[in-house]
């Protein structure tokens, strides 16, 4: 049976609120960024990016703040990146509203209005159907197609800001025991000598003879790693993971695959023996 690691989902009030503040916060000067990118790139294409942006922004920030809080709960990392940039947008929209009434001076003018969200709502529904945008050789977007549009957009800033909250938070295992995050970091890289699949069984057979007989990769070109995290301080926690990297087609294979003590000191000797340029296969691993 495969053992993977999880997050124990532990996690205190202040790194909750550390995230959630540091999110609304900075979300602020973001949202100033965002409508100024809305307003200035000219280029549709470019501007259909600006919410994935401003989303990741957002989720860096909150994440960023949990990890150091050592939160390990990655529902509660969502959610927190969820709320900060709902926020954000809203901030955001009031900047938007006040760009089209006052262009000349609406940054200076947003408190107040943020305050008042039935104005806001009045003034969205009338933009919505006047419009104030269209595509080439057409009229301004009005109606429901603009509400999706609207619709999409704040799924894509909100998704994407809990996505890259919860990432930053799962990126690494935490030892319970040391109340530490496993920076601790060795890894081998393996050339494309066999299909994914294969080498995922590899991996998770935890057989690391046969791990040791791929041909070295050269990191510059296509090829698997596979890397070891372990806690620097009592070294007990250890997870492997498999990372493919080929062209157009990045994927984790592996996802903190829980080893010994024993298995762990064999891969490091294994990276050891390759880095020294020893050990290296002349033949392929079995299939």
């Amino acid at each position: 049976m495969i053992n993977l690691y999880r997050h124990s989902g532990k996690y205190d009030t202040t790194g909750l609120l550390s995230g959630l503040a540091a999110g609304m916060l900075l979300g602020i000067p973001i949202a100033f960024l965002y409508n100024y990118g809305i307003f200035e790139i000219t280029s549709a294409k470019l501007r259909m990016l600006c919410p994935v942006g401003f989303g990741a922004l957002i989720g860096a920030v909150c994440g960023g703040v949990m990890y150091t809080s050592k939160v390990r709960n990655t529902t509660v990392a969502g959610g927190v990146g969820a709320v900060s940039a709902l926020f954000a947008l809203y901030v955001s929209w009031v900047g938007w509203v006040l760009h089209l009434v006052f262009p000349a001076r609406w940054v200076f003018n947003v408190l107040g209005p943020s305050l008042r969200p039935l104005a806001l709502w009045s003034a969205v529904r009338k933009i919505n159907a006047t419009g104030t945008w269209g595509y080439e050789h057409g009229g301004p977007t009005t109606g429901a197609f603009l509400w999706l549009m609207w619709a999409c957009e704040a799924l894509a800033v909100v998704g994407f800001a809990s996505l890259v909250a919860v990432a930053l938070i799962k990126r690494l295992p935490f030892c319970e025991r040391c109340n530490v995050w496993c920076r601790e970091r060795h890894a081998i890289f393996i050339s494309p000598v066999l299909p994914p699949a294969q080498i995922k069984t590899q991996v998770e057979s935890q057989d690391f003879q046969q791990l040791e007989k791929f041909p070295v990769a050269d990191k510059k070109k296509p090829h698997f790693r596979v890397e070891l995290r372990t806690c620097g301080v009592c070294r007990s926690l250890n997870t492997l993971s498999l990372v493919q990297n080929l062209p157009r087609n990045h994927k984790l294979l592996v996802d903190k695959l829980l080893v010994t003590q024993e298995q762990a000191t064999i891969f490091r000797d294994i990276e050891a023996k390759r880095s020294a340029g020893l050990g290296i296969p002349a033949s392929l691993p079995a299939k």
